[in-house]
């Protein structure tokens, strides 16, 4: 016996198959009345547009390849690692925190 939840899942998954499928007829319906010229120059278009995302990727990556590259060459500008924002060797702390010593008396 079937459950609530399947029959609803089937029910879901077979008027979503049905309207892909009249999207499908429509868009097929479509494109036997466009002109052949325009769908070559559409599909150029789509050709194009794929073949720009791989150079705008390889332009990004080698900029950050040029910026590690440079950042290895400068490190006089590196502040050293011990440091806080204020310039100091000191760790920066909270207001109103107190910071307690070590015990002089041992």
């Amino acid at each position: 016996m079937k459950t609530p939840f399947t029959q609803y899942l089937y029910s879901v998954l077979r008027q979503l198959s049905q309207e892909f499928r009249q999207f499908a007829t429509r868009g097929a319906q479509a494109s036997l009345r466009t002109p052949l010229p325009r769908i070559a120059l559409v599909l150029m278009a789509i050709l194009v547009l794929l073949s720009l995302i791989p150079f705008i990727l390889a332009l990004f990556i080698a900029f950050f390849v040029f910026r590690v590259f440079l950042g290895l060459l400068s490190p006089a500008q590196r502040k050293p690692a011990n440091t806080n924002s204020y310039g100091s060797a000191e760790p920066a702390r909270e207001p109103g925190t107190v910071r307690y010593l070590p015990r002089q008396d041992q």
